[in-house]
């Protein structure tokens, strides 16, 4: 009875537990999205169609809500996080916008005012000012965040139009965003196209500024990423009196490289400026930023205080700066990457994380968002329920499944082998004599080691030939001493052969393992070992997993892999079919990796394997 009026009473979603896993199905999602069909696989009306028609009587489990979100939805997405999405623009959600995201939703600030959150301006206020020193913009601009270009480009005009009145024209190139032609319209201002030149940037000369409120320059235009002459046009604008928006939406983050400053001249001349953080600089869609070097001309345009929004403090609140009146706490998703990422590592993020082809990530390594996630969600057989990826269905079957072995899979580190930890924090401090910033380095060019030949990763890092000698043997001669079994590790593959299974090896390594594989004691004793670093391939992608049992020449759903957990490689198993075993290092009661504790089944010893074939 106590028990069922607990259940009665308990909440239907405990944000413990189903934020846990939610949390970790978004990590699973962004390690797999790259391996997703980019572009939805369905017709209109197909994602509508297996939708009930009406909410249900009664609340689901949230499991159900994740199943509907694999089965359903994810089929009718168009995965913008790709890798390979390479339409309209790139939309770089990082962890840390993601997690902030999840901050946003939390506090659930509405901001008309500033007495509503005074932290939500004064951060605004703070992220704006971060923002606009990357970029290189005058420190007393006024900057504010809106919701998309669309909104940032409608206040420039409204504020255009209040500051030069009966001036009704805008003018922008014939190549402009059609948010310009929307603003105008909404606005009821006339707009006028102004011819291109060769490389589709606004010809200067052509504009006619006689009955013109504002010129609208482009730095990255949609179509080609052209950008409008500014300093000529700002020119034009000051000595006509018009105000200049100038829309760098798209390009505007490339500011924050030195190679591209280029395209920043003349910018310091506008009135008024939008940059789209949610397009470059890892933060999640909905994240506009919006600059003006008048801002009173923006106040005379929307500043509109009724009796019911007066307060005492005498200090002007961002809704008068804008079309909304409420505002989300966005500046903390502007806010966090910065914070996480530091000003100097954005190149380091963008050129050390490469996919399995070589192709620049849209987002940087998955870390702090695993390490927010708490253990999977587990079944009520306390089985483990893993999430099917796709529409894939998930395997539930697990190691008590009827389909007959016919191989066993082995992880390499941890499982067969031992990571000497001590060892490599010394062979760590050698390395780092020779590389600047080592830990971040090492840290997040992770992919680039584990895919590629060693000496070409030191390579790209810049070092000399001498440096380059000295990492490589220390790596070398590491890796070479460290390849030693496992207790029991040998006798367990030799008795596996002797009872008819198949013996194969995935591991995520670099070359210095590849090179020293065949004078290994594995050697001899597995028929096959499929390595990342020769096939460009990680765990948990599940084209690891098939190229090893097609190696073997086995289907899957006969294969049993058993690993430690590291790179989330046992859910990674189960999605293809496999069933999955996590094995302890020795001394530990649970996994090492967050992603494997409450696995089952769960070992302890490599003879343990024997007893689940």
């Amino acid at each position: 009875m106590e028990a069922d009026r607990e259940a009665q009473e308990a909440p239907a979603v405990d944000l413990r537990r189903d934020g846990a896993a939610a949390l970790e199905w978004a990590a699973s999602y962004l390690e797999r999205v790259r391996d997703f069909p980019v572009l939805a696989q369905v017709e209109p009306g197909d994602v509508r169609a297996r939708l009930p028609e009406s909410p249900p009587e009664h609340g689901e489990p949230f499991a159900n809500v994740l199943r509907d979100l694999d089965e359903v939805l994810l089929p009718g997405v168009t995965h913008w996080q790709s890798p390979r999405f390479f339409a309209y623009f790139a939309n770089t959600a990082s962890d840390a916008g993601i997690l902030a995201e999840l901050l946003v939703a939390t506090l659930n600030n509405v901001g008309f005012l500033w007495r509503t959150s005074p932290a939500l301006h004064e951060l605004e206020e703070v992220a704006m000012s971060w923002l606009g020193q990357l970029l290189g913009l005058p420190r007393e601009w006024h900057g504010h965040i809106e919701d998309t270009a669309s909104t940032s480009t409608i206040a420039a005009l409204a504020a255009a139009r209040e500051a030069r009145p009966g001036a009704r024209v805008v003018l922008c190139s014939e190549q402009a965003h059609s948010s310009v032609d929307k603003a105008a319209r909404l606005l009821d201002l006339e707009l006028r196209k102004v011819p291109t030149d060769d490389e589709f940037r606004l010809r200067p000369e052509l504009l006619s500024l006689d009955d013109a409120c504002a010129v609208v320059a482009t730095v990255g235009t949609t179509s080609s990423a052209a950008v409008d002459p500014v300093p000529a046009i700002a020119e034009a604008c000051a000595s006509a009196g018009v105000w200049l928006h100038v829309d760098a939406a798209y390009a505007g983050s490339a500011w924050t490289c030195e190679e591209f400053g280029w395209s920043a001249a003349g910018v310091e001349r506008a009135d008024s400026l939008v940059v789209n953080p949610h397009k470059w600089l890892f933060t999640p869609m909905d994240c506009s930023a919006f600059w003006c070097s008048r801002p009173d001309e923006l106040r005379n345009a929307f500043s509109l205080v009724p009796e019911y929004l007066r307060v005492a403090e005498e200090v002007v609140s961002l809704s008068e700066y804008g079309p909304a009146l409420g505002r989300r706490f966005r500046a903390l998703k502007l806010w966090l990457p910065p914070r996480r990422l530091g000003r100097g590592e954005r190149s380091a993020a963008e050129q050390g994380q490469r996919d399995g082809r070589g192709l620049p990530l849209a987002h940087p390594a998955r870390r702090p968002l695993r390490a927010a996630a708490r253990c999977r969600q587990r079944a009520h057989d306390r089985g483990r329920r893993a999430v099917g990826l796709g529409g894939a269905p998930a395997l539930r079957g697990g190691v008590g499944s009827t389909e007959p072995l016919e191989a066993v899979i082995f992880d390499l580190w941890d499982t067969l082998a031992l990571w000497p930890s001590e060892s490599f924090a010394r062979v760590k401090r050698q390395m780092a004599r020779h590389i600047p910033n080592f830990e971040r380095v090492w840290d997040v060019t992770y992919n680039d080691r584990q895919t590629g030949p060693i000496e070409a990763y030191f390579r790209a890092l810049g070092l000399d030939d001498d440096a380059l000698e000295h990492c490589l043997r220390l790596r070398t001669d590491f890796t070479r001493a460290a390849l030693v079994p496992r207790e029991g590790a040998l006798e367990t593959l030799d008795e596996l052969r002797t009872r008819g299974y198949k013996r194969g090896v995935i591991s995520v390594c670099s070359s210095d393992v590849e090179e020293a594989w065949d004078k290994t004691p594995f050697a001899a004793h597995v028929d096959d070992v499929v390595l990342s670093c020769a096939v460009g391939l990680r765990k948990p992608q599940p084209e690891i997993y098939q190229l090893a049992c097609e190696r073997l020449e086995v289907r899957p759903g006969e294969c049993l892999f058993v690993g430690d957990g590291a790179n989330d490689e046992l859910a990674g198993a189960e999605r293809v079919g496999m069933k999955a075993v996590c094995i302890l290092p020795p001394g530990r009661d649970e996994p090492l990796w967050p992603e494997a504790r409450g696995w089952e089944p769960t070992i302890r010893s490599l003879e343990d394997v024997l007893t689940l074939v």
